[in-house]
């Protein structure tokens, strides 16, 4: 776990998502790549979804916006979890600013 969101993640307090090795393997064995990107991305939305009714501070994105998001990696869970917060963080009470979303006072 050197660097990366994990590190920033660990360093400054923050939440982050992190499945043990073989995880999204198992659940996606003897699925076609279709079905399996729509299991990874269920466990991922949930992820999410619980953190904005939790009501985190702030979802960050680390070290890029998430305009380079979408047009460099727009098949990326990365790019499905920004359309995501794009869509839904709104109605939880948050803000993009900049490369985050930030829950209003």
């Amino acid at each position: 776990m050197n660097g990366g969101y994990i590190n920033e993640a660990q360093t400054n307090g923050g939440i982050w998502f992190q499945t043990p090795d073989g995880v999204y393997e198992g659940l996606t064995q003897g699925l076609s790549a279709e079905q399996g990107r729509a299991v990874v991305w269920n466990v991922n939305q949930q992820f999410l979804q619980s953190n904005l009714e939790n009501g985190v501070s702030e979802f960050n994105l680390w070290n890029e916006t998430p305009e380079d998001v979408l047009i460099n990696r727009p098949n990326s869970y990365t790019a499905s979890e920004v359309n995501y917060l794009q869509q839904n963080a709104g109605q939880f009470g948050y803000t993009r600013q900049g490369s985050s979303w930030v829950k209003g006072q």
